[in-house]
């Protein structure tokens, strides 16, 4: 599985085809993250309605590889490396959206499967 990523695609078109198929992650993207890619106090959310060629200069449409084996650390390091794109991801926990920073060597389908966990558990913690 491919994330498309154009110019004229906006945020929010990323997020949604990734949250298709991890419905108990999201993508963030941020302006600003720390160099260890960390939510920092000069961080700033990138608004979803925003558009790809507003916030990088691509000149190729590219792709970006989210197979359930990969870990969180790859896609993230895809998203700078390849775009120049500083996402994050976070996983759902009952109804908080946590960073999966301490967890980034688990593979997207182990941190959805997590999330899935701690999101359907009623009170059973």
């Amino acid at each position: 599985m491919h994330l498309g990523i154009e110019q004229g695609k906006r945020i929010m078109d990323i997020q949604k085809e990734f949250n298709t198929l991890y419905p108990y992650l999201k993508l963030e993207f941020f302006r600003n993250l720390s160099p260890q890619n960390h939510l920092s106090a000069k961080a700033e959310k990138i608004r979803p309605e925003e558009l790809i060629h507003k916030i990088i200069r691509l000149k190729d449409p590219g792709s970006i590889n989210i197979d359930g084996k990969r870990t969180v650390a790859q896609l993230v390091e895809d998203f700078w490396g390849n775009f120049g794109l500083s996402a994050l991801v976070f996983r759902k926990s009952g109804n908080l959206w946590i960073e999966t920073s301490l967890t980034d060597s688990w593979t997207l389908v182990r941190q959805n499967k997590i999330g899935e966990s701690f999101s359907t558990r009623q009170g059973n913690f």
